[in-house]
């Protein structure tokens, strides 16, 4: 049984490889225009428009040049095709090959795509041969074939640094390879960042030296843009052409690539016998010829308005400076680089109580998405808010860090994790350091969430910070939350961000963890069952803070945060009437808490989970986790004398090596 008609046949014969590379145009289009908006946004539809193009471009490409390499085979059909139609089919060749090598805004989309570059490799040298095939088969005189050569050379080479690109920013090989011509200061930090997104050791020395250079040397509220410079950095070098953009090379390869498709847009209907050829292939021919130069010109001008280059010139118009380290430090308050936005300044907020009432009120959209079989993707996106990193949240937490590191001696010698005190401050996880030395007087709030798994006391704290946020918004704000002081609005922030990490971004957690799953079930049934639904005001109302002795006592080996978290949130709100606290005390002590649970979770995740998340408009967390890492508050430090200096040396012949290459270019 036949199943398309004759004609519905004939006419896919025939347009089969036109959808294909106007596909293929399509994807390379988006991808150019999106690939980079990832790096500061964090909206879902970009990272799922620019996921389903980066997989499908490459497929659709392929499919185009294999049926490019077998079109003669539709001479035999009915409606032949002549020898000029082939020439012009075959003109679209090169053009793959420069979709193969895709935008310069994005080379990978995930970090497994670096570690995948020997596929890449055995997949140039394919699809190239497959071109050359297809090149050489309809090599004629005409001077179609004449203005193809400098188009499939810019083809060759742009899927080859695709390649170079893939294979330099691979984790075994991206210390290797030479940092831009940047300031030493600069250079430093850039390479620290690097060996930390490769997890090796850094020399503990650096701290100070980051201490010397950089910490003392600029303002409090730029702290977070030194992080935010850094991570940029590492973003274009691992998912982008940075490396080869900005190289004499790759300069001069956009410059060729951008006159060749000018001068054949120019040429093609000059020489061209248009009435000789199907009205569509003409068309596809110029979109094609317009969209290679859509893409060079909108790179160029992308790259022309970056930090790299303005940093460039800021550099080079500042070469005669009397005081080089201080031109070093007012790098990155320089007003060229102070409206670049580097990542999406937002945290993720989910709340653990709507999370479960609102998920047990919205059966329709949970059948639905079940029927979809991406449950969980589509419940966390429907629920999850967006709320800005604040200027008063990054000063918080760059206060609390540097407390924690000036309390221990700055001995170079000896890093902070290394001493006693040092792992017990790194090791709290709970809020015992702030309890126990600023508050004193409140160690006993711990022992609700005593020997409990980190995920545990998160949970505990988040409903206790919840329950505390919705009386006192009633209490002192009557219902707006627009009056509430800033520690608490910081306290809910923080809170929220946290239970979003845990549920949406897991692999950010610490690995201790591993029991979290039954934990936050259990947590959640155990919530589920109170009625919400009595409060005056119409919103979800609280549950009852008290908890009844056995309540208390089925806490010790039931796997649940929920009744915990209540008994801690009503000894907080009594903390008022029994210990004399204001209102402001009591959110300044919660939102310090907090602040030392973020920097634990901080603390234990691994780098490669943060280079992830690079690419989805980066996460407060990898700032945190960078900047402590820099003040010395990371196991992360070589304490080898001996393998100190091996380091210092492999340094020092990096520079070396970096200067000879500037100087012979």
């Amino acid at each position: 049984m036949q199943s398309f008609s004759e004609e519905a046949t004939i006419f896919w014969n025939q347009w089969e490889i036109r959808i294909l590379v106007l596909l293929s145009l399509a994807f390379q289009t988006i991808l150019t225009i999106f690939g980079s908006r990832r790096k500061f946004t964090e909206k879902f539809w970009i990272q799922f428009l620019v996921w389903s193009s980066y997989l499908s471009a490459d497929w659709v490409a392929i499919a185009a040049l294999s049926k490019l390499a077998r079109s003669d085979n539709a001479c035999e059909d009915k409606s032949p095709k002549s020898n000029g139609e082939l020439q012009l089919h075959a003109f679209w060749a090169p053009f793959l090959l420069i979709h193969l090598g895709g935008p310069d805004t994005i080379t990978a989309f995930s970090l497994e795509d670096n570690e995948l570059w020997l596929r890449h490799f055995l997949s140039l040298v394919v699809q190239f041969g497959v071109a050359i095939y297809v090149y050489l088969r309809f090599w004629s005189t005409d001077v179609l074939t004449y203005i193809a050569t400098p188009i499939l050379i810019v083809g060759a080479f742009k899927y080859g640094e695709r390649v170079f690109v893939l294979y330099s920013s691979s984790k075994e090989r991206l210390t290797k390879f030479s940092l831009p011509d940047f300031t030493d200061d600069v250079r430093d930090l850039l390479w620290q960042c690097e060996l930390l997104f490769t997890s090796q050791f850094l020399d503990c020395g650096e701290v100070e030296w980051f201490r010397s250079r950089i910490l003392e040397k600029i303002s409090e509220k730029d702290i977070f843009k030194i992080t935010a410079f850094e991570l940029g950095f590492m973003y274009d070098f691992l998912y982008t052409k940075a490396k080869m953009i900005y190289s004499g090379l790759g300069i001069a390869a956009r410059c060729f690539s951008l006159l060749s498709s000018v001068t054949a847009l120019v040429l093609f209907p000059i020489f061209i016998d248009i009435p000789a050829h199907p009205l569509a292939d003409i068309i596809i021919s110029c979109l094609l010829l317009i969209g290679t130069i859509f893409t060079d010109l909108y790179g160029f001008i992308l790259h022309v308005f970056s930090y790299w280059t303005k940093f460039y010139l800021s550099k080079y118009s500042n070469r005669s400076h009397p005081d080089r380290s201080t031109y070093d430090a007012t790098f990155f308050s320089h007003p060229l680089l102070g409206n670049h936005k580097r990542w999406c300044r937002s945290m993720g907020q989910l709340n653990l109580l709507s999370y479960c009432i609102k998920g047990e009120k919205t059966k329709p959209s949970v059948v639905v998405s079940k029927l979809l079989a991406i449950n969980k993707t589509l419940r966390n996106q429907w629920y999850v808010t967006w709320a800005d990193v604040s200027d008063d949240l990054e000063n918080l937490i760059f206060r609390e860090l540097k407390e924690k590191v000036d309390k221990v001696d700055k001995n170079p010698e000896e890093p902070f994790y290394s001493t006693a005190e040092g792992r017990r401050i790194m090791s709290s996880g709970r809020g015992d350091y702030v309890l126990e030395e600023r508050y004193n007087a409140l160690s006993w709030l711990l022992e609700c969430t005593a020997l409990k798994p980190y995920g545990y006391n998160l949970l505990a704290w988040h409903i206790a910070t919840e329950l505390c946020y919705r009386e006192d918004l009633d209490k002192h704000c009557h219902g707006n939350p627009d009056t509430l002081r800033r520690s608490c609005k910081i306290s809910k922030c923080l809170s929220d961000y946290m239970f979003y990490l845990l549920v949406v971004c897991p692999s950010l957690m610490p690995e201790e963890t591993d029991l979290l799953e039954t934990i936050y079930k259990h947590t959640c049934c155990d919530i589920i069952p109170h009625d919400y639904n009595q409060h005056s005001s119409g919103s979800e109302a609280s549950p009852p803070l008290q908890m009844t002795a056995e309540e208390w006592q089925d806490q010790e080996y039931f796997p649940s945060a929920a009744r915990p978290g209540r008994w801690l949130g009503q000894q907080l709100q009594c903390l008022a009437s029994e210990e004399g606290w204001t209102y402001d005390k009591k959110w300044k002590m919660i939102s310090e808490v907090w602040v030392e649970i973020w920097a634990y979770a901080a603390s234990q995740s691994t780098w490669n989970e943060h280079g992830q998340h690079l690419s989805k408009g980066g996460e407060l967390l990898t700032h945190v986790r960078l900047l402590m890492a820099h003040l010395g508050l990371s196991s992360q430090y070589l304490l080898d004398p001996i393998l100190r200096r091996r380091r210092t040396l492999k340094k020092i012949r990096a520079h070396a090596r970096d200067i000879r290459g500037n100087t012979t270019n």
